[in-house]
């Protein structure tokens, strides 16, 4: 049972930070800071365009996105859509959760989500590409940053740093349940 409270536990914690964090602008700017736009784009332009964006992430309002070619207002779409279904599964295992008393798998939580970071960041570009085939039934994922302003204002590099503060957030949040827990 500790192993599924565990799996659980881990499912609710990166699901939580991923719906928070997929739309924090300020955790944005910090990334654009350590990561180079893939085109002519300075901070402020990336900001600016990062802030429509999350916008429309939260909203659905296309108008954030007149800046994007028909072809990245599609993926934006198909990303919205996953962006919303995570926040359901996010309520749903957050609910499980504390229906199950999960915290009592922290121990083993903390344990898996290292080894998963570790591996995910190690081979990133492989993961990353392995998801969007995954997770979209069209090639719209795939564009150009020579053509595109989506691959210039988010390379893979930000991904990588994202999933990164992902993971840490996670980890930082299942190590504080399992002290907890422990101390209970």
């Amino acid at each position: 049972m500790k192993f599924i409270r565990g799996i659980l536990l881990a499912l609710a914690i990166i699901s939580s930070w991923l719906a928070v964090l997929v739309v924090a602008a300020p955790v944005h700017a910090f990334v654009f800071g350590r990561v180079p736009a893939d085109g002519a784009l300075n901070v402020n332009e990336r900001i600016a365009h990062d802030r429509n964006i999350s916008s429309y992430l939260l909203t659905g309002n296309e108008q954030d996105l007149n800046a994007l070619q028909p072809i990245e207002v599609i993926h934006m779409r198909d990303v919205r859509q996953l962006y919303l279904w995570l926040v359901c599964m996010t309520v749903l295992f957050l609910a499980l959760m504390i229906v199950t008393r999960a915290w009592q798998g922290a121990g083993f939580s903390v344990g898996l989500l290292a080894i998963v970071c570790l591996v995910s960041l190690a081979g990133f570009q492989f993961f990353f590409r392995l998801f969007h085939e995954l997770a979209y039934s069209n090639d719209a994922w795939q564009l150009d940053p020579a053509q595109f302003l989506l691959t210039q204002i988010y390379p893979l590099g930000f991904f990588a740093w994202m999933w990164g503060i992902v993971g840490l957030c996670s980890l930082l949040t299942l190590f504080v349940l399992w002290q907890r827990a422990r101390r209970a």
